[in-house]
């Protein structure tokens, strides 16, 4: 195609736009236009299917609802250009530049072409691996099996997109949404996702080796079938269903329920050691008298839990959320409760009770000797007669606490 035809074809694509019973509609299917300069360039609702635009300025360039299937658009710069419901399926975008474009509701998946033979062509989904798609916008986009490896999405809006079976391995998507999207079978593997908001995201099945989350919002998000073993996931949002613990586990949890609930009547107290519980949703939880003796229960959420004289000694709580929990005469003894949040939680003492359930006159503190206390929050938190001898608290915040009898460096408090 010469540039004056090209020049031609814009010219009268540009008056149909304006006018549909005047100009022509572009047909540049299977066109080699690469290497071509067309900043800027309309081509709205174009025919472009099969079209070369191989190493393409088209920056700024508006392709929203163009049938770009099967296209080439490898290498090609399209900085802020506007691919809104475009058809993209089967196109090859590797290495293309997308900086800032907008692609929201376009269609990235496969297809398969019929040739004027009977010849069926299949294409694979749509290719974008090592493209730079940082602040994109990619919301509601269909991009079911495409290939994103090693892209770059830093920024970008992928937010209530299909991306089932996607590959997304060693992406740089800092920052960027996925909330809401559906990531089923996508392998992430490798990938950065720091930052990143996958709130109400459907992760099932997905493959997240060597994934980093830190800082990620996974909040309501699906993640049955999950290995966050080899996972980065310092500050991450999450909280996992019970249900994702082993059964065994639950068994224990089950049994000790029923145990307090039945005043030991039924069951058996809980008796867990050294057992990986980090990030389980155990809120609300009746969990008093328990032994969870260093267990790890770094992010777990106790929120509003009963761990009346369970026993936590050893355990790792960093940044665990114990906001209203009811932990009267609970040992804690050289625990590392880093970042907790203890807002209002109760931690006094027990008043002791004989075999028929009178009191002695005696009463059990809760145990924090020798337990870490480094920006955690006790704020409003009743540690009346509580035992922190030995404990850091560097970084404390005890605003509005109760420590009348609290014991501090061998130093009584109030």
């Amino acid at each position: 195609m010469t540039p004056q035809e090209l020049v031609k074809a814009i010219q009268d694509h540009e008056q149909w736009l304006r006018n549909r019973s005047k100009g022509r509609r572009a047909n540049l299917r299977h066109k080699d236009l690469s290497g071509a300069g067309l900043t800027g360039i309309d081509l709205r609702e174009a025919l472009l299917s099969g079209t070369d635009f191989r190493r393409c300025n088209l920056r700024q360039a508006n392709f929203s609802r163009a049938d770009l299937f099967a296209a080439n658009l490898s290498r090609a710069d399209l900085s802020e250009a506007r691919l809104i419901e475009a058809d993209l399926r089967g196109a090859e975008l590797s290495q293309a530049r997308l900086h800032n474009a907008n692609l929201q509701g376009a269609d990235l998946r496969g297809g398969s072409l019929i040739t004027g033979g009977g010849e069926t062509v299949v294409f694979e989904p749509c290719d974008l691996s090592g493209s730079d798609l940082d602040k994109a916008l990619i919301a509601k986009a269909n991009m079911n099996g495409a290939n994103l490896q090693a892209a770059r999405l830093t920024g970008a809006n992928l937010s209530e997109s299909l991306l089932r079976g996607a590959n997304l391995s060693d992406v740089v998507a800092d920052g960027s949404s996925f909330a809401r999207s559906d990531l089923r079978g996508a392998n992430l593997r490798g990938g950065s996702f720091r930052n990143a908001s996958l709130v109400g995201a459907d992760l099932t099945g997905a493959n997240i080796e060597g994934c980093r989350l830190d800082g990620a919002d996974l909040t309501g998000a699906c993640v049955e079938g999950l290995d966050f073993s080899a996972a980065s996931l310092q500050g991450t949002k999450l909280h996992l269903s019970r249900d994702t613990l082993p059964r065994n586990i639950r068994s224990v949890l089950n049994q000790h329920m029923n145990w307090v609930r039945s005043q030991g009547a039924e069951g058996e107290r809980a008796t867990l050691t050294e057992v990986d519980l980090s990030r389980i949703d155990l809120r609300g939880c009746e969990l008093s008298g328990a032994s969870l003796r260093r267990c790890n229960l770094t992010s777990v959420d106790l929120s509003g839990a009963y761990l009346v004289m369970a026993d936590l000694s050893g355990a790792r709580l960093i940044g665990a959320n114990l906001e209203g929990a009811i932990m009267d005469g609970v040992n804690l003894a050289d625990a590392d409760l880093t970042g907790a949040n203890f807002r209002a939680a109760q931690i006094g003492p027990v008043d002791l009770k004989d075999g028929a359930g009178r009191p002695i006159g005696r009463k059990w503190p809760a145990n924090l000797s020798g337990t870490c206390l480094r920006n955690a929050d006790f704020s409003g938190a009743d540690l009346t007669m509580a035992n922190l001898v030995d404990a850091d608290t560097a970084g404390l915040r005890s605003e509005g606490a109760k420590l009348e009898g609290t014991f501090l460096e061998e130093q009584l408090i109030a």
